[in-house]
């Protein structure tokens, strides 16, 4: 057959305009398409995904197991003295919520130097030391007095009077003495809790400490927001060293049959 050349340019020439005009189009299509995705979460702060799957536990059981590696992710952490700091701290705890009514200076010292060592540190030492003795008692004073009525925000704002306290480290503080009302920001806490950028404001202090404070209740009467706070920090550390990851357990099948065979070993 005899081939009319002219009509074949035509028909390419039309075809390749078509392309062009159709290939705009294709990729708005597949920008609206990838946009409708679901994103993609990006974290600052290693194994922090875990900490969020941990979040929608519901299992008590699961939890029970991540609080329990706690100490050994304080010795992947910092090794033995993290873990000497954070027992003196639990030993503070007991005190500042039986007698003790303030906190001394080398205690203000010794629990922010906890929170570095557990954390990041910050260059903030000079500015804690440079509060006099009587100015940290005047002010954990206060703050723990409203701290006992229950007046979480108005605690912080006593407690961040000192040099160099900012609102982590007055819920460092606090979490010592009202752990059955504050959380620690520990970062990894504030990332998995909170969905928009890490910082340290009262008002992403307050949706962390409140959705700690929501998990603890469900968990039942033995957690608090702190103990809460403390195993989503575990959980993010366990994910990030390459630990076994307790939140990736399937809780319906594996999770319950623990459950039974536990119910069992108590019927023998």
């Amino acid at each position: 057959p005899v081939i009319n050349v002219a009509a074949y340019h035509a028909y390419a020439q039309a075809g390749l305009l078509l392309l062009l005009i159709l290939m705009p189009f294709k990729c708005l299509v597949c920008l609206l398409l990838v946009s409708n995705l679901p994103a993609i979460m990006s974290y600052s702060r290693p194994g922090v995904a875990a900490a969020v799957r941990l979040a929608a536990i519901k299992d008590p059981l699961v939890w029970d197991r991540i609080a329990q590696q706690y100490k050994p992710m304080l010795v992947e952490k910092k090794g033995k003295d993290l873990v000497a700091m954070d027992n003196w701290c639990e030993k503070l705890s007991v005190k500042l919520q039986s007698v003790s009514s303030c906190i001394s200076k080398d205690e203000l010292v010794k629990i922010i130097e906890w929170k570095f060592a557990k954390g990041r540190p910050r260059p903030y030492m000079k500015k804690i030391k440079a509060n006099s003795d009587k100015e940290v008692k005047e002010c954990s004073r206060a703050a723990f007095l409203e701290a006992q009525n229950g007046d979480i925000n108005s605690a912080l704002n006593e407690i961040t009077k000192l040099q160099g306290v900012g609102v982590a480290g007055a819920s460092a503080i606090l979490s010592l003495r009202r752990p059955d009302l504050v959380a620690f920001m520990d970062d990894e806490v504030i990332e998995a809790l909170y969905s928009g950028k890490r910082a340290y404001t009262k008002a992403i202090f307050d949706i962390m400490n409140d959705k700690c404070t929501e998990i603890s209740e469900f968990l039942g009467e033995d957690w608090t927001p702190r103990l809460v706070g403390k195993s989503l920090w575990t959980a993010a550390k366990l994910s990030a060293c390459g630990a076994e990851d307790l939140t990736l357990v399937d809780n319906e099948s594996e999770m319950s049959s623990k459950r039974n065979s536990k119910r069992c070993r108590k019927s023998l």
